[in-house]
């Protein structure tokens, strides 16, 4: 197979030029320092969610209640 550099003209994002290259838009990119992002799997899975422990929930939802009175909504 054969992969060739050019691409239908298309406007770069950083500078508003139009580019038939594919490696002439590659370089405007790294000249402005933006990450080229494809259509492949990441390679690392995002971290999982922070357990609560059962301090912070007791706090979030003292929270959640003073806020609900002040409101008016007669939360206990």
């Amino acid at each position: 197979m054969i992969s060739s550099d050019t691409i239908a003209p298309l406007m770069s994002m950083t500078n508003g030029r139009m580019y038939d290259s594919k490696s002439a838009l590659r370089a405007e990119y790294r000249r402005a320092g933006v990450i080229e992002v494809g259509n492949d799997v990441p390679m690392r899975k995002p971290a999982p969610p922070r357990a609560e422990t059962e301090r912070q929930r007791h706090e979030r939802r003292a929270s959640i209640d003073r806020a609900l009175s002040q409101a008016g909504f007669g939360a206990v």
